[in-house]
């Protein structure tokens, strides 16, 4: 069986003492641009966020705080983020039944990448790869980041092939939420992926 390690200080994942990429690590190394004049962009659009270190503390918090609450733990919080906890608290209390299958787990897929999947559950049989943002909006590439995560949630929890798996990308902001509901039908969004990865590694080797 493969050790799969990840040190949250670097955010750098290691499979067997290798260091592979994650998710957000591929999509932000190969770039597009909409014409020759026109400058490359990442695919990820991380360069829309560098140097926001204030945004980056807020969503490691509120995901500290999603992972103690979805355990039925005890914690502790600066005041100022209960607007985004009434939110959380908004967004379970219509979704009831959720069975954490895991929260905040590091994964690895045999092709080669990793991720943290934020919550993965099941309701009602269904399966669900749960992602939270906290951001302005919810961006086009979190389609491609939860199906990616799908596929390492499949491999890692031995997920039937025939089991239904939703990719939810849940926003939480002050006092509610905005949900993107991801299906199978949606399998584009892997397929984008893939083709994003098979770059990636094509010309990182």
């Amino acid at each position: 069986m493969q050790e799969l390690k990840f040190d949250e200080l670097t955010h750098t994942y290691t499979v067997d003492g290798v260091v592979k990429p994650s998710v957000t690590q591929v999509m932000s190394r190969v770039a597009t641009r909409s014409g020759d004049d026109q400058p490359w962009k990442s695919i990820s659009g991380w360069e829309n966020f560098q140097g926001c270190q204030t945004n980056t503390d807020f969503g490691t918090a509120f995901h500290s705080i999603a992972a103690y609450k979805l355990k039925k733990l005890d914690f502790a919080h600066d005041e100022a983020m209960d607007p985004w906890i009434h939110g959380l608290n908004t967004f379970l209390d219509d979704f009831p039944a959720f069975e954490t299958r895991a929260i905040e787990q590091a994964m690895y897929s045999k092709l080669g990448f990793c991720g943290t999947a934020d919550w993965i559950a099941q309701r009602f049989g269904d399966w669900f790869v749960i992602d939270w943002k906290t951001g302005g909006q919810i961006s086009k590439t979190s389609r491609l980041q939860t199906a990616a995560y799908e596929q390492m949630a499949r491999e890692t929890l031995n997920i039937p092939a025939k089991a239904k798996v939703h990719r939810w990308t849940v926003r939480i902001f002050e006092g509610g939420y905005q949900l993107e509901k991801r299906t199978a039908k949606d399998r584009l969004d892997w397929l984008k992926f893939q083709s994003i990865l098979n770059v990636y590694q094509q010309f990182s080797q």
